[in-house]
């Protein structure tokens, strides 16, 4: 603990901070986190104390870490380079016991696709972010029922929301709360925890705002008013829920079913399936040229090697592995490849259509890498 002043804005505070008591020190205390591989790319930290009148105290705060893994990946051929038809070996490297998916592909495939690499460690991060813990989704905080019930408590003590609310004469009256502050509630909510406690955690002040709603039933024919709670000159209206929203207080008095189905429902369904089955006859053409496409499971040395026979192809293939532990997570291989190549190759071209009779061209084409000439 470190003696001085805090770090704390007056202007977030609702009073002014009491002096400290006599015998207390009152600073500031370092602590030091540390992160594991799990907390990438970002991490929330809580912290909060319980004072003597049982009220809780809290802050957090939201962390950028370096986008790393917990687990990490090789990929290695034997060489760079070699001829259509050769061995060659392949060596993958993860955690043991690792479930990794293995991918060689030509790389004129990559050409016609549109994200050649759909696996990179930013957008695996990207699409974790999806699951990023969102303040405005099965929150804890209420602020609406939380200021109702203290408004409660003040006219009639003991009384909540849950009870029932209070009616009010006039028109349909309807109050909605805010606050602009937070407590310890909205931290823990924030940190994306439920908490069950009989400890103070909601201390925010609460702001009331008033309105007046009325409704007429003129010159709406073909509706009948529908009487709800809250209605103009019904005496009525809860003190917490809402006004009766127009297709909840009106009602249409038409009997017709037919009435409700919107127009041509039955022809634009047909037209859909007509559609679907348009696309489902279509041929697939999309063949890249893939190489190997294999689950494989890593040893307990964490090392498996493969003896394999390169194609004929003379072209580069290019690998990568994406490996799963039970324990350490994700990992991902940078793109290894090999290139397959011979120094002296014929290519023959033929054209894709010809008519009977017709004078037939035939390109070959030698290729020759050799460091001597052809005698």
């Amino acid at each position: 603990l470190t003696s001085g002043d805090l770090p704390i804005s007056v202007e977030h505070l609702v009073e002014p901070l009491p002096p400290p008591i006599e015998g207390t020190v009152r600073g500031v205390v370092s602590i030091n986190v540390n992160l594991p591989p799990t907390a990438s790319p970002k991490a929330k930290v809580l912290v909060w104390y319980t004072r003597e009148d049982g009220e809780v105290v809290a802050d957090t705060r939201e962390l950028e870490v370096e986008k790393c893994l917990g687990s990490s990946a090789s990929l290695t051929w034997s060489e760079s380079q070699a001829q259509p038809g050769q061995q060659t070996t392949l060596t993958l490297s993860s955690d043991p016991n690792s479930v990794c998916s293995l991918g060689v592909v030509d790389r004129s495939s990559e050409l016609l696709a549109t994200d050649p690499d759909p696996i990179t460690l930013e957008k695996l991060f990207n699409f974790a972010d999806d699951f990023d813990i969102n303040p405005w989704r099965n929150s804890q905080v209420n602020t609406h029922k939380y200021c109702h019930d203290k408004y409660l408590q003040k006219l009639t003590p003991g009384v909540s929301s849950d009870q029932g609310g209070i009616g009010f004469p006039g028109p349909s009256w309807h109050q909605s709360y805010y606050s602009d502050y937070v407590d310890a509630l909205s931290m823990f909510d924030n940190s994306g925890l439920y908490i069950f406690t009989d400890l103070t955690v909601e201390t925010r002040p609460c702001e009331k705002e008033e309105r007046h709603h009325y409704f007429e039933t003129a010159g709406l024919p073909g509706f009948a008013f529908g009487g709800a709670s809250g209605s103009a000159g019904n005496g009525g209206g809860g003190l917490g829920g809402p006004p009766p929203s127009p297709q909840a207080s009106f009602a249409p008095t038409t009997t017709n079913p037919s009435a409700s189905r919107p127009p041509n429902v039955e022809s634009s369904v047909f037209s859909n399936k007509e559609d679907s089955e348009e696309v489902a006859d279509s041929p697939r053409t999309n063949f890249p040229e893939t190489w190997l496409w294999d689950i494989v499971v890593l040893p307990s040395s964490g090392v498996n090697s493969q003896d394999l026979t390169l194609p004929d192809t003379i072209t580069q293939w290019v690998g990568k592995a994406v490996c799963v532990h039970p324990e350490k997570g994700v990992a991902l291989s940078e793109r290894e490849s090999i290139t397959t190549f011979t120094p002296f190759f014929v290519d023959l071209t033929l054209p894709p259509t010809v008519k009977r009779g017709e004078i037939l061209p035939v390109k070959m084409s030698i290729f020759n890498y050799l460091d001597r000439p052809i005698p």
